[in-house]
């Protein structure tokens, strides 16, 4: 690349003593690609200030001008113009100077100095002799640089507590930024990125940093550093705002809120406003809604919530929650023998009291249970009224008075009562099922069918022999059905039955091989004891009996 265009500076007023000027004119040219400069000094210019003071037309006017790279090569122009008297004069032509110069290893411009000395022969009353004083181009002219702008920082955005993002405007040919962050440590850390923001992590907390940028061209020119940014990565979270309950019942409700400013997540605590040794819970999530269950009914809450960043937090927003009673239980009964079965609907409650009242509605009995259905027993008959209400230690709402009445309830007697069998000693009977019975009660009574004899109870049977009896006796029986709360129903009519005779018994006896009908034998002809085989005659069949002598 060779050099650019020429860039013209315009004049230097070099020297002045109130009645003349002396200046000169600045351009130069640029080789970025080669990091050289190029400086032309041209046509010293001589003038006076007023009509008094005036060149002499016949005196010459010697002019120098000399240039001087801190460091480096110095190179001098001598002239001499004559300058009309009274008059102004600019040079041209080829009357200038030229310098090349490298410039610094970061891009900057060298000190480059500029000096002219002014000779001239002058009216009488002038001195004819000035020198200028040394001039530095490179602080005249700031603009001589070869290094790229340096960027401005618009803006550092601390996006979580180890996290933040900086940001800063583009530059003219630059290809890329050095992004330069500095520690609270002092430790310094560079980053390269062709985009006009870089994002930071694995920052610590509440540590305090600045940074700077630099940008760099395609030939490797770099600017200055930005001026410094500095930042805390102490995040302003917001407050939640917006936080109520939506969907309460007795024993759970819905906390929303808005989302709050910087917020990752946010931390919840819920805890029973009296005694929170009952209920203290802690939630970390990064929605913004919440349920809250397993509470117990017609109790205050305190809810906290807590944008969080990290481990920065910001302000809490409190909320009280009242939560339901439980709503009134509908109610249901099943009347029974001298009972109540009450049963209820499920209104969330953990346990549920049962209430039983006279027909003047005091109470009678009270029973807490955890399942939905209580049986009140051993009621006489009588109107009565029941009522139930949900229980967590705290109680509902109560459910009406409902009313129901107690009949006792006798059973019918069996029906089909009859003597199936009789012996001499025994007798079987047998009825038909009543319904709902848990039991029968059976009455013997004797001939005089007043006076009982037994009674068996309970028989779960449809049938029963009664044993012990006499043969051929008379005797009366009865019968009732029990329910299930041991109560007999009425009787059976009476029914009689005999007993069976005793059957004749013949004992034949075998004595020296003659059968003899008689009674058994144990001795036959003195102490000659004889074998007798006993035969029975038993409901008319003969049986062999055992054997004796």
């Amino acid at each position: 690349m060779a050099f650019g265009q020429n860039q013209h500076l315009g004049w230097i007023e070099g020297w002045t003593n109130g009645r003349y000027r002396v200046s000169n004119y600045i351009t130069y040219k640029q080789d970025l690609e080669n990091r050289k400069l190029e400086i032309t000094l041209t046509n010293q210019q001589c003038c006076s200030l007023d009509n008094i003071h005036t060149f002499h037309n016949n005196e010459g006017v010697n002019n120098g001008y000399g240039w001087q790279v801190m460091g480096g090569q110095v190179v001098d122009v001598y002239d001499a113009v004559n300058v009309p008297a009274g008059g102004c004069w600019t040079h041209n032509g080829d009357r200038y100077a030229i310098v090349t110069v490298n410039y610094n290893n970061d891009g900057s411009v060298p000190d480059i100095l500029m000096s002219t000395q002014f000779i001239a022969g002058i009216n009488q009353y002038d001195t004819p002799e000035f020198d200028w004083t040394t001039k530095n181009i490179k602080t005249l002219f700031p603009s001589i640089n070869a290094k790229v702008k340096a960027p401005t920082i618009t803006n550092v955005d601390v996006i979580s507590s180890t996290s933040a993002t900086v940001e800063f405007t583009s530059v003219e040919n630059a290809t890329k930024y050095h992004v330069t962050l500095k520690h609270q440590d002092e430790a310094v850390t560079t980053y390269i990125t062709t985009d006009t923001r870089y994002t930071f992590n694995h920052l610590s907390p509440n540590q305090n940093y600045t940074v700077t940028v630099q940008s760099e061209d395609v030939y490797g020119n770099r600017s200055d550093a930005s001026e410094p940014y500095s930042f805390s990565m102490k995040i302003n979270v917001g407050q939640v705002v917006n936080l109520i309950y939506t969907e309460k019942t007795a024993t759970s409700f819905i906390c929303t809120w808005d989302e709050a400013t910087n917020a990752t997540y946010y931390s919840i605590e819920v805890k029973n406003a009296n005694d929170p040794s009952l209920f203290d819970e802690s939630y970390e999530q990064v929605e913004t809604e919440l349920t809250v269950t397993n509470l117990k009914s017609y109790t205050q809450y305190t809810v906290i919530v807590k944008g969080m960043n990290g481990d920065i937090e910001g302000e809490e927003t409190q909320l009280s929650v009242i939560t339901n009673k439980f709503e009134a239980p509908t109610v249901s009964t099943t009347i029974g023998v001298n009972q109540v079965t009450v049963s209820c609907s499920d209104v969330g409650a953990s346990q549920y009291n049962f209430s039983l009242y006279d027909s003047d509605k005091s109470l009678l009995e009270s029973q807490t249970i955890e399942g939905r259905t209580y049986v009140f027993s051993n009621l006489e008959s009588g109107d009565y009224f029941v009522r139930v209400v949900g229980y967590d230690g705290n109680y509902g709402d109560y459910s009406g008075y409902y009313a129901f009445s107690i009949t006792e309830e006798i059973l019918d007697p069996p029906g089909g009562l009859s003597v199936v069998e009789t012996t001499p000693t025994s007798a079987t009977l047998s009825w038909d099922e009543v319904a709902d019975a848990i039991g029968y009660a059976l009455y013997l009574y004797d001939e005089s069918t007043t006076t009982q004899i037994k009674k068996i109870s309970p028989i779960t049977r449809l049938d029963y022999t009664i044993t012990g009896l006499e043969p051929e006796t008379w005797y009366y029986a009865s019968l009732s059905s029990i329910n299930s709360d041991g109560k007999e129903g009425e009787k059976t009519d009476i029914i009689g039955f005999e007993t069976s005779r005793l059957k004749n018994v013949k004992v034949l006896v075998n004595v020296n091989g003659v059968a003899k009908e008689g009674t058994m034998y144990t001795n036959v002809a003195g102490d000659f004891k004889k074998v007798i085989d006993i035969y029975f005659n038993v409901l008319g069949e003969a049986k062999e009996a055992i054997s004796h002598e």
